[in-house]
C-alpha cells in the first residue's frame, strides 16, 4: 500500500498528531506566560506645580455628561490607574497640628492654587524631620474607585491617589493623614 507506514499511520494522520501536540504545547505555553505576565503601569514624574496644575484639573473634570453608569466620574487629566506619581520639589511650609496629630506640607508648586494652598497633610508630626527648604519626593499610586449607595446605585466613580483618599488610605493605621512612608527626603 502506498502512502502508509508500517505503523499503520497513513502520513496525513501522523502530521494532524503531531499539529494537535504542537498547538497543544504552544496554548500551554501560552497560558503560562499570560499568567505571569503583569500588567505594565507608568511611573510618572511631576514638580508641584505640574501636579496643582493635575490636581486643578481633577477637580474641574467632574461631568454629568460622562459615559459612565452614574453621574459623577473624577478623572485626572493625565494620569491613570495603576500609573505611580512621584512629585518632586521643594517644601515652602511645614505645620503641625496637635488636634489632628497630622502636618501639613506646603510645595514650592502648590502655592497659588487654592486646592492646595494648604498643603497635604501626613500623619504624625514630621517637623522634626522635614524643614522649609527642604527638597522632598512624595510618592502616591493612582487607583480606579467606585462608591455605591446600600441600594447599589454608583454615586461616583474616578481615579484617586490611593494614599490620599483611596482605600489604601481608608484601610490605614494613619486615618488622620497620608502615610509618613510617602515623603522622603531627595
Amino acid at each position: 500500500m502506498a502512502g502508509k507506514p508500517k505503523g499503520g499511520m497513513s502520513q496525513g494522520k501522523l502530521l494532524l498528531a503531531a499539529g494537535t501536540i504542537i498547538a497543544i504545547i504552544v496554548v500551554a505555553v501560552g497560558l503560562m506566560m499570560a499568567s505571569t505576565v503583569k500588567p505594565v503601569y507608568r511611573e510618572v514624574e511631576m514638580t508641584g506645580a505640574e501636579f496643582a496644575k493635575e490636581y486643578s484639573g481633577y477637580h474641574t473634570n467632574v461631568s454629568s455628561s460622562t459615559t459612565f453608569p452614574n453621574d459623577y466620574y473624577y478623572n485626572f487629566p493625565s494620569l491613570k490607574g495603576g500609573d505611580t506619581l512621584k512629585i518632586g520639589d521643594r517644601i515652602t511650609k511645614l505645620t503641625y497640628s496637635n488636634s489632628s496629630d497630622s502636618t501639613y506640607v506646603v510645595l514650592s508648586g502648590f502655592e497659588g492654587n487654592p486646592a492646595l494652598s494648604a498643603g497635604l497633610y501626613f500623619a504624625s508630626n514630621l517637623t522634626g524631620k522635614y524643614s522649609a527648604g527642604d527638597t522632598v519626593q512624595m510618592t502616591f499610586h493612582v487607583v480606579f474607585v467606585e462608591k455605591k449607595n446600600a441600594e447599589g446605585k454608583v454615586l461616583y466613580s474616578g481615579e484617586v491617589l490611593d494614599e490620599l483618599n483611596g482605600p489604601a488610605r481608608e484601610k490605614s493605621s494613619t486615618p488622620n493623614g497620608i502615610t509618613p512612608s510617602a515623603i522622603k527626603k531627595m
